[in-house]
């Protein structure tokens, strides 16, 4: 599992916003910016949640390439 913060920059690098990270992920926004920023270490859930969308992103992604 990757780190959750580089998750979250990966993700907003492949043109999501913080708050679709947040709407894909059911993680609150302002979750997503204390981990983006590094004022917060996520639970497990969150971060499994985290790269469960990435793991989504890329599938899809690869699907239609």
């Amino acid at each position: 599992m990757k780190n959750p913060q580089e998750i979250i920059r990966i993700l907003i690098g492949l043109g999501f916003t913080q708050r679709e990270i947040s709407e894909h992920t059911q993680v609150p926004a302002s979750t997503i910016c204390k981990i983006l920023k590094g004022d917060q270490n996520p639970r497990w859930q969150t971060a499994a949640a985290l790269q469960s969308f990435l793991d989504t992103v890329k599938q899809f992604d690869d699907e239609n390439i």
